[in-house]
């Protein structure tokens, strides 16, 4: 099977969905303040609920929950 550079457009694809969620992170750490363990759970729950519709189908199509072993 030839690679298709999956992993690179994944990684662009993650970047791009994290940048609105770790840009959330930055403003409270401009305030001199560090970001609470509610916040950093916000901005993963906004970064994930991007990521896992767009990547569980492509791990769908590439067999990854079937039993290949």
């Amino acid at each position: 099977m030839f690679s298709r550079g999956m992993g690179g457009n994944q990684a662009m694809n993650d970047t791009a969905d994290a940048i609105d969620a770790l840009e959330d992170l930055v403003s409270i750490a401009r305030t001199g303040e560090i970001p609470s363990d509610a916040a950093v759970k916000a901005a993963v729950i906004k970064y994930e609920s991007k990521m896992i519709p767009r990547a569980f189908g492509w791990v769908q199509k590439s067999g990854g929950l079937g039993n290949n072993v």
